[in-house]
């Protein structure tokens, strides 16, 4: 007698191995991935990112240089009001003394270039748009949809898009609160043993909010990207 095999994920680790099995033989070359990405506030099952920008490459190599936290002191708006070291303690509330250290640490990137007989006067140089455009963040349950739900909320700090992955067999729970997700713009989709992807309902596109959140992420997947 033939025995039907199980149609239902064990584990969660499997569960996202086999998504990302189906992503590498369906998904474009328009993004890439990365497993347990940590976003700075939060860890994504999985980030999916645009491709940087073609003239990104010297933004990228500072990114991925620079403490993710002083990121944000390269977006144009902060970068503007940023003139001297006074200003940069304030900005970044710390002491004088640490300021002087991040200023040298963004010299040492040449990003920060100080005026002619000044000691305390410079200019950062800025990065004009985040390299990666476009990223995706996945949280992946089995079952577990509301703990999802929250985790992927968190997300959003960092994303374009943010995402539930749900075991197919499962996926009903959560399409009954299918209100808590459109009201707070996370995607759900499911995923089943077959290896068939189910959009249930789609995912709010947030412009790029400019956050420091942001920002960090665009360090930190700078890194990942360098790293591979």
């Amino acid at each position: 007698m033939n025995i039907n095999t199980d149609d239902q994920y064990e584990t969660e680790l499997e569960f996202v191995n086999d998504f990302e099995l189906f992503l590498n033989k369906s998904s474009n070359n328009n993004f890439g991935r990365i497993r347990e990405f940590e976003g700075g506030f939060g860890r994504p099952d999985m980030l999916l990112h645009s491709l940087p920008l073609l003239d990104a490459s010297i933004d990228i190599q500072t990114l991925a240089r620079i403490n993710p936290r002083l990121a944000p002191l390269l977006a144009a708006g902060i970068a503007a009001k940023i003139r001297s070291i006074e200003d940069l303690r304030i900005a970044t509330g710390t002491t004088l003394k640490n300021a002087r250290l991040i200023a040298r640490e963004l010299q040492t990137l040449e990003r920060l270039t100080y005026k002619i007989d000044s000691r305390d006067l410079f200019q950062i140089k800025y990065i004009k748009q985040p390299p990666f455009q476009h990223t995706v963040s996945i949280e992946a349950k089995l079952r577990d949809w509301r703990r999802a739900l929250i985790q992927a909320y968190r997300y959003t700090q960092f994303s374009n898009e943010s995402w539930v992955l749900i075991d197919d067999k499962y996926v009903k729970p959560a399409l009954d609160n299918s209100k808590l997700f459109k009201a707070y713009g996370i995607g759900l989709a499911s995923f089943s043993k077959n290896r068939s992807l189910y959009i249930q309902i789609k995912a709010k596109y947030r412009k790029w909010s400019n956050s420091t959140l942001a920002w960090r992420s665009q360090a930190l997947l700078s890194q990942s990207i360098l790293k591979d």
